[in-house]
């Protein structure tokens, strides 16, 4: 058997049997149609205007004879001409049809010769609102129909409220034009009953909803739509204010709790499992998450910054504009995936954006909001205040589960998806790393110029990428440059790119991020962003050079071998400065071979800390910022958010010349404690000076190993 809801999309014509709820407001509309010459209904989005009229309306009409009804739904067909199709295709040969005259003359002549009234339904209207040419030549039809009093034909417009004002137009051609409306109302709570318990017996085998669970949804639905001060988890729920329901929202509920049980032996909708799928929430949840989906990642992204001011902390909705927005909106509120939008982020331009910013995410907002006001993605509304188009959400609910879309998004967004398929163990594609340095540093070059080609004639199809077949063309040659980048990268542990390649990477991206922004295609935009952040993670990995590194492979294995033995200088340096200092204040227990001792503890020590908080032992004695990152967060943050190079030295000398020390400062005075015990038991001080510091070493690395992980 088939779902009997219909979940967001429109009822049909063919699917009249299953319309339930709307037999008053059916009723008004046939009066209406037969007294007014146009007839405007309007309604919010998602209240139904469109399921009214296929399902409603127009069935009862086409059962009067003297009514022929023609429904046109898609803005790309012009009226003048497919009203004169129908028409004939209806088997009306219309004898003057060379004559001029227009629609309003056509309509007439239709009249006087089949003396049947022409009933045009122009469903969505607000999308035909921006082909202003031919509006302007219908509205002159429609007033013509009008202004006569003509019975030939009424004109039904339907269109969102939010639109209303931009009939102004046709209004100044039609006096009293809202004269002859109809507003559609909230379905009240018999009407949605009617709505679950119709189409069921419709259906028929007996399928029904358990006792208590129509009641439920309804509650559950109220519930979240009553304003927040009113609802008291004390208070019975026959006192809670009746709220509005949307009724797209409550085809969603009905229509998974079919699928779930619709075709079930026991032939019933039971309230276990809509509790199961998380109730109303839980449903319409998985259904935002879906329809947030659709995003292209950039939308998403400008979504999850916007919403930080369209969603209070509380849950409450803020109704904002678009410009409001920009206002509101600065550097910080985006991911890594903003570093796109944000062009004069490398200009170090501060926390507010700039104009050239503005314009690109404005641009991206309002395809965000065209896409999420949609009768099928009803997750925000338009709203006209005093001359200003406000969006916000179109359900309180929705305060409460989009919040959670956006701390998901945040923890998925740095994976580029078209990078998944992209092995990170290079070693399988060669066998160079067992090579000596000049072999390797011969194949890395190579590399790297094979990377640099790819890249430019990357480049060169961005200039000529028409169609989803060339974007998928261009993602198969940037995963092959990835992949020989990701090669030299294996092989040494970062990569040296040479300068042509960085000022390719440069030029590339350049035109990368203006195509996946601009081009006029969204399913290409869609590839195209993805893509641009594969480029950027890419981009990312040519950045990997450890700080202060300039030269050759051959230089950075002899630098390597000086870091090894600077590190442990510093390590030994830094142990006895500690004795030094402990002694001042405390005498010491006497350790023998003081020197040898502090020697291999210092070494120890030093070689232990390396091994945790770096998975390249042979490169992590260069990465001060590894002890920044594991050791000290705040320090971190700076490190990572300030790219001013003086600033970034200055952090490092401190991490190398103030924190380093502070290990052996705790790790001595741990060793000394233990001498100092084992010298009161009359045992060997020295060994207990070595069997502290010992534990202490491994305590210490341990702690390091927890602290890095929970960042």
């Amino acid at each position: 058997m088939r779902n009997p809801f219909v979940g967001l999309r429109p009822f049909q014509s063919a699917e009249s049997a299953l319309f339930f709820g709307r037999s008053r407001d059916v009723a008004v509309l046939q009066n209406l149609v037969l007294s007014v010459s146009v007839l405007v209904l309007y309604a919010p989005s998602g209240t139904g205007k469109s399921s009214l009229l296929n399902a409603g309306l127009l069935p009862a009409l086409e059962d009067d004879p003297a009514l022929l009804t023609i429904a046109i739904a898609d803005p790309r067909e012009t009226v003048l001409k497919t009203v004169p199709q129908k028409l004939a295709s209806k088997g009306w040969v219309d004898d003057a049809q060379a004559e001029t005259g227009g629609l309003a003359k056509t309509l007439e002549r239709h009249m006087a010769a089949t003396g049947r009234r022409v009933i045009l339904v122009l469903d969505q209207f607000e999308e035909r609102l921006k082909q202003r040419e031919s509006l302007d030549a219908l509205y002159a039809e429609i007033a013509r129909l009008a202004n006569t009093r003509s019975d030939a034909a009424t004109v039904i417009i339907s269109i969102r409220e939010d639109y209303l004002g931009s009939l102004e137009r046709l209004m100044r051609r039609v006096s009293g034009l809202l004269d002859g409306s109809y507003r559609v109302p909230n379905l009240s709570r018999d009407a949605l009953m009617q709505a679950v318990h119709g189409p069921l017996n419709t259906v028929g085998n007996n399928i029904t909803p358990e006792d208590g669970l129509v009641e439920e949804v309804l509650t559950d639905l109220e519930r979240q739509a009553a304003p927040s001060e009113l609802l008291d988890d004390r208070m019975p729920d026959s006192r809670l204010p009746a709220g509005h329901i949307e009724p797209g929202y409550f085809q969603i509920v009905w229509s998974h709790l079919w699928a779930k049980e619709g075709t079930h032996p026991q032939r019933q909708l039971t309230r276990n499992t809509y509790q199961r799928e998380g109730r109303a929430e839980g449903i319409l949840k998985s259904f935002v998450f879906d329809t947030l989906g659709n995003l292209l990642p950039f939308e998403a992204e400008v979504l999850r910054a916007a919403l930080r001011y369209m969603v209070l902390p509380t849950g409450a909705k803020v109704a904002l504009t678009i410009d409001d927005l920009l206002d509101l909106l600065r550097r910080d509120d985006f991911t890594s995936v903003g570093n796109f939008l944000l062009v004069s982020t490398r200009d170090e331009s501060g926390p507010q954006l700039t104009a050239d910013e503005k314009e690109i995410i404005g641009k991206i907002l309002k395809s965000v909001f065209d896409q999420l006001t949609r009768t099928d993605a009803p997750l925000f509304r338009r709203v006209m205040r005093a001359g200003r188009e406000e969006f916000e959400l179109i359900h309180d609910l929705l305060g409460q589960i989009l919040p959670k879309w956006r701390i998901e998004y945040e923890s998925a967004v740095n994976m580029p998806s078209i990078l998944a398929n992209v092995s990170d163990n290079i070693n399988g594609h060669f066998e160079s790393s067992s090579k000596s340095s000049r072999v390797t540093q011969k194949v890395s070059r190579s590399k790297l110029r094979t990377a640099d080609e790819l890249l430019i004639a990357y480049g060169r199809k961005l200039e000529k990428l028409n169609t989803v077949d060339d974007a998928k063309e261009n993602e198969q040659i940037l995963k092959s440059a990835v992949l020989e980048i990701r090669a030299t990268s294996d092989l040494f542990g970062y990569t040296v790119p040479t300068a042509e390649l960085q000022k390719t990477v440069q030029r590339v991206e350049e035109e990368l991020n203006a195509i996946a922004l601009n081009h006029p295609s969204r399913n290409v935009r869609r590839m195209m962003q993805q893509q641009a952040l594969a480029f950027k993670a890419m981009s990312d990995q040519l950045q990997s050079v450890p700080p202060g590194f300039t030269g050759s492979p051959g230089k950075r294995t002899l630098r390597n071998v000086l870091g090894w033995i600077m590190g442990f200088a510093l390590a030994i340096a830094g142990t006895y400065a500690n004795y030094w200092l402990i002694g001042q204040v405390w005498h010491v227990p006497l350790i023998q071979y003081l020197p040898l001792t502090f020697v291999v503890v210092a070494v120890f020590a030093a070689t232990l800390y390396t091994f945790v908080y770096s998975d390249k032992p042979a490169t992590a004695m260069l990465e001060w910022s590894a002890l920044v990152q594991t050791l000290w967060p705040k320090l971190r943050t700076l490190y990572q958010r300030d790219e001013s190079e003086v600033y970034s030295r200055a952090i490092r000398s401190f991490v190398i010349l103030v924190w380093w020390p502070i290990h052996f400062l705790v790790l001595e005075l741990i060793a000394f404690s233990g001498a100092a015990l084992f010298q009161v038991f009359d045992w060997s001080p020295t060994a207990g000076f070595n069997l502290l510091a010992l534990i202490a070493s491994l305590v210490l690395s341990i702690a390091y190993l927890i602290a890095a992980m929970e960042l």
